[in-house]
């Protein structure tokens, strides 16, 4: 795959996409035979023929939210190659604008001292943030003690060029010590419906995962929860979450203010400035709710799950028995097994 530039960074391509990408195919003149996913379906692979020419087709989407497709066959004739070129260019052109398709044509030529010749052919990228996206991310997920907190915002242009100025950028590159004169920020920009912090509570958060059985599904829920949340004030079309787990979990888990938004997740969703703000408020909201649960129970629960904070819990439970752990942990981290085996 490196040989055609793949990354398993970009995310997984729309079923619209394939479909045009097929569709522009065979008006080329390729006739497919089957296709499969690549990378757990960050890529779409076509196989087909050209005038009995064997072709392979890679579908992906890229970081900068452009939609790319790279097509690598060997041996094929300067005019079937010509033709590919030329039908890509015009069926992408007429074809729906929900997302136009850009093609890069390489022909594979034996002998070390072939070059590759290539050409291109691009109309302009889908607006993934026209008229505004709700963006979403979560903090407290790999934290045995406290909270799991899941933040969206909604951004329109207008705002999201102001935040990015102010600095606004992903959690884990600032400190906890400003994370909360960040969030502060991000909160005075915006109005109040366009943003929601979901704070679920260890005691609930055990609850729910004791009933999914399953971290991605508790996730997708609250991820959810959030963009519903919005979109009972904020009329918005568009969503980006950092990818988790498979895209369906919070497809299936969003209600009906939700079903006709167009989701996308990805790796470093942060790179958009609602998801790096997300991530901001949902850090915020984890360090406050855990600070308050120290301040409750006499004692330091430190964040992450190493051995300080095992360390920690040993010494909750002679405290406060094994029993009020729940109040304040995730119960099912192999930290709690841990400490029934010594008990």
């Amino acid at each position: 795959m490196s040989k055609m530039g793949f990354s398993i960074a970009f995310i997984r391509p729309t079923d619209l996409a394939l479909r045009e990408l097929k569709t522009s195919c065979i008006e080329a003149g390729v006739i497919l035979a089957r296709e499969e996913e690549v990378n757990n379906g960050a890529a779409v692979k076509l196989y087909g023929t050209v005038k009995n020419q064997p072709v392979a087709i890679l579908l992906y989407y890229k970081h900068n939210r452009s939609v790319s497709s790279k097509i690598v066959f060997e041996k094929v004739p300067e005019d079937s190659k010509a033709l590919l070129i030329r039908n890509l260019s015009s069926s992408q052109s007429s074809s729906t604008k929900a997302i136009p398709i850009e093609a890069t044509i390489t022909v594979a030529q034996k002998g070390d001292a072939a070059r590759a010749s290539s050409a291109s052919v691009s109309v302009d990228a889908p607006n993934l943030k026209q008229d505004g996206y709700i963006g979403t991310d979560e903090s407290g997920k790999g934290d045995y003690f406290g909270p799991l907190v899941v933040a969206g915002v909604f951004l329109e242009q207008a705002a999201e060029k102001r935040l990015a100025n102010a600095g606004i950028r992903d959690s884990k590159k600032i400190s906890d010590n400003r994370i909360h004169e960040f969030a502060k920020m991000i909160k005075s920009y915006l109005d109040r419906k366009e943003y929601s912090v979901v704070v679920i509570g260890p005691e609930k958060y055990n609850q729910l995962y004791a009933k999914m059985g399953n971290l991605n599904r508790l996730l997708a829920w609250a991820h959810a929860r959030s963009i519903e949340n919005i979109l009972m004030a904020v009329d918005c079309k568009r969503a980006i979450a950092d990818q988790f787990g498979d895209e369906s979990y919070i497809k299936k888990a969003l209600l009906e203010n939700g079903k006709g938004i167009e989701l996308l997740q990805m790796p470093k969703a942060e790179q958009h400035v609602a998801v790096a703000a997300a991530s901001v408020l949902a850090r915020d909201g984890f360090l406050l709710r855990l600070a308050e649960l120290s301040k409750e129970f006499g004692m330091d629960l430190p964040k992450g799950a190493s051995m300080e904070v095992e360390n920690a819990a040993k010494r909750f439970v002679e405290r406060h028995g094994v029993s009020q752990l729940t109040k304040c942990a995730k119960l099912h981290f192999k930290t709690t097994e841990k400490l029934r085996k010594k008990g």
